[in-house]
């Protein structure tokens, strides 16, 4: 049976996570048999330059409808236009969450065709607190055939609020395919230190990079000789980054504490290569948490040890005594306490690194995308509801 599917998505730039997750997943599902797709997604300047490198084809350029964050959205929804361009899809499937998923559901909704809904943490869960997106992203779970989380806690988290049948959900994890690009570009203006600590993200206070900062307050502060340097890749065009640095410089940690801002996947190789510990200890803040954490993955893959948090669906990402350490969250005194433990054992950093590789290398976004096939040809053939048109066809 062949399935012909609608991606929606908000990016497939590499940069942003959701776009890193979209863009591996569409790589992946190119090589699937019976699976075809179009991919739409908002017409901006990135998206087009994204597009250009990727080279990815059947595209399907739209504008992001804002007015779907208004009270009105039954009135919209029953307005709808019908989408020309998925008159030969079978399925939509909405890569991203709220409120990027509501574009997918209100064209599935008119063209009466099955919902697939990926659920990644935020913004799969927070709009379900407020109106209207509260009433925009209930109704989109409840007409889904299929709500897929990347954990366990951000699909609990999702049923507290929304209440949706337990049948139409699902947990798989975020996969890992290493980058294409395996250059090593040493970063300029780099210090080396004896041990080197490592978090890649957005820098924002959920992530917790101030806990890691403390917790080295901590050991120098109880005697801990060794030389450690931190280094925090990500965007440091916020607040946040400069409250970092000024909390570096509070400390006399300056030296030590590098905010080095978006670096090349070249550059990021070679920190990750010569890195002795990935440390990321995300935290919940103001109902925002993280779902998963790629970048778990990623870190195992070089043969990384890992510290995360017990925080999210972080926990869920890294197994604690295999693949590195899971401390309580916001305890700067643990997370100190984790950072000396791997610095005074090498064996144990290449147990946890090579446990991570073989984790990161288990999963990958080819095996996530043959799992997704099944997951269509099954909805396809189950989902009965008579808002729905189906095409089963043979190949």
């Amino acid at each position: 049976m062949s399935v012909a599917v609608a991606l929606y998505t908000n990016s497939i730039d590499s940069k942003c996570g959701w776009g890193r997750i979209s863009i591996e997943y569409v790589r992946a599902l190119e090589n699937i048999s019976g699976v075809s797709f179009i991919l739409v997604m908002p017409d901006t300047e990135s998206n087009r330059d994204a597009a250009t490198d990727s080279a990815v084809p059947d595209i399907v350029w739209t504008p992001f409808a804002e007015r779907t964050k208004h009270h009105r959205a039954r009135r919209w929804l029953t307005n709808w236009p019908r989408a020309n361009y998925l008159k030969n899809i079978d399925i939509v499937h909405a890569l991203t969450d709220y409120p990027y998923c509501i574009n997918a559901y209100f064209s599935a909704y008119r063209s009466r065709l099955p919902l697939i809904v990926w659920l990644h943490g935020t913004f799969a869960v927070r709009p379900l607190t407020y109106f209207p997106s509260k009433q925009l992203l209930s109704s989109c779970y409840r007409y889904s055939s299929r709500l897929v989380s990347v954990s366990q806690y951000t699909q609990s988290m999702m049923m507290v609020k929304a209440k949706i049948d337990p049948s139409k959900c699902c947990v798989i994890p975020n996969a890992y395919t290493p980058p294409a690009d395996s250059r090593v570009e040493v970063p300029k203006g780099i210090n080396r230190h004896q041990f080197s600590l490592l978090t890649v993200g957005a820098l924002k206070k959920r992530k917790g990079q101030n806990c890691i900062i403390e917790a080295l307050r901590i050991l120098r502060d109880s005697g801990y000789a060794e030389d450690i340097g931190y280094y925090i890749v990500g965007d440091d065009r916020s607040s946040y980054a400069e409250l970092l640095r000024e909390t570096a410089r509070r400390y006399a940690l300056e030296d030590h504490v590098y905010v080095m801002g978006r670096r090349s996947q070249g550059e990021l190789n070679w920190l990750y290569e010569n890195s002795d510990i990935y440390v990321h200890t995300p935290v919940v803040h103001d109902e925002k948490f993280e779902g998963y954490g790629l970048v778990y993955l990623e870190a195992g893959y070089h043969r990384l040890p890992v510290i995360a948090s017990q925080s999210g669906g972080a926990a869920e990402a890294v197994q604690h005594g295999e693949t590195g350490l899971v401390v309580p969250e916001s305890d700067a005194t643990s997370t100190a306490q984790a950072i000396r433990e791997l610095c005074d054992n090498p064996g144990l950093r290449s147990t946890y690194g090579a446990m991570g590789r073989e984790k990161a290398c288990s999963w990958t976004w080819k095996d996530y995308a043959n799992s997704m096939s099944e997951m269509y040809t099954s909805v396809l053939r189950s989902d009965s509801s008579g808002r729905r048109r189906f095409r089963i066809r043979a190949t």
